[in-house]
């Protein structure tokens, strides 16, 4: 081994370390009093939420928030060109073009489309029946839109209410016409105490009742009932009835109904059958009806022949 170069290398590793802290040392300032540092002024860091086609399980986009009114800016020739203009400017909100999974779990669920276009208030012509998903800060609810159309009215937005609420526990609701014509609503909520009943759709009357504590108003019901571990209650048109006669009186109106448009809720891996017909005692012995509305490519195919 030549310990003359182990001796040179190892003197010159420690000349250049001795160099290096001299020079450190010198560009150091001599040792002073700091003066106190300011704390900086707070700044909004915050980063604006980027918008995506495709949200995430919990984003709430503002094209959730309903649907779009720029109908009523606007001279139509016939129905079918009004209905639709309305189609095709709210798409996203009547399909699950843009619904996460975790909101289709939880009830706000429309597949391609449920929307129906049949004259439900006896004037010749079509109303366009649409249901149609908000998902906002306030609000997480599935509602049900109808348009009706007239040369001297224009177009009109005659009923936008809420038929299923996501929160508050579990909810279904069946939307129909009777063998009468009439349009008509089974709207129920679950729970430590279920209320439920059958309800007249009439234009420009709001079915949820936000003061009672429920979500619908059962003033307005034909039938309405509430029951629990400690209350049961029955009421057929505002008058109180007993449980043999509400019975009797929802098998009668179970019996006239015609036609099914919507109903529901799909739970997404709870299978594909509306959970209604399962959770709710007054359907669990009906044959389930098949909905009898279109998707939404269908609605605009069948409105498109009109043209």
């Amino acid at each position: 081994m030549n310990y003359k170069k182990v001796h040179t290398f190892v003197l010159s590793v420690c000349l250049a370390i001795a160099v290096a802290g001299c020079s450190l040392n010198e560009a150091l300032p001599p040792e002073t009093d700091s003066p106190a540092i300011e704390p900086a002024e707070e700044v909004d860091s915050e980063i604006p939420p980027v918008e995506t086609d495709t949200p995430d399980e919990y984003t709430n986009p503002k094209e959730f928030a309903g649907l779009s009114e720029d109908y009523l800016y606007k001279k139509y020739e016939s129905f079918a060109e009004a209905y639709l203009d309305i189609l095709e400017g709210n798409c996203q909100a009547l399909t699950d073009g843009q619904i996460s999974d975790f909101q289709k779990r939880s009830g706000l669920y429309v597949g391609e489309g449920k929307i129906a276009i049949i004259d439900i208030f006896g004037d010749e012509t079509p109303e366009l029946l649409c249901l149609y998903y908000k998902y906002t800060d306030t609000d997480s609810s599935l509602y049900l839109k109808i348009y009706a159309y007239s040369e001297t009215k224009g177009t009109e937005s005659v009923f936008d209410d809420v038929i299923y609420p996501v929160a508050g526990g579990e909810h279904n609701y069946c939307v129909y016409v009777t063998r009468d014509g009439e349009p008509m609503a089974f709207l129920w909520s679950g729970g430590a105490v279920a209320f439920g009943g059958f309800w007249p759709i009439i234009p420009n009357q709001d079915i949820r009742d936000e003061k009672s504590g429920f979500y619908y108003n059962r003033d307005l019901a034909k039938l309405w009932y509430i029951a629990g571990v400690e209350i049961e209650a029955c009421a057929q048109n505002g008058e109180e009835i007993t449980k043999d006669q509400f019975d009797k009186a929802s098998m009668e109106i179970m019996g006239n109904i015609e036609r099914v448009l919507f109903q529901g809720a799909v739970l997404g891996e709870l299978g594909p059958e509306p959970r209604l017909y399962k959770d709710v005692e007054l359907w669990r012995d009906i044959t389930p009806f098949e909905e009898d509305n279109m998707t939404y490519a269908e609605a605009v195919s069948w409105l498109e022949g009109f043209k």
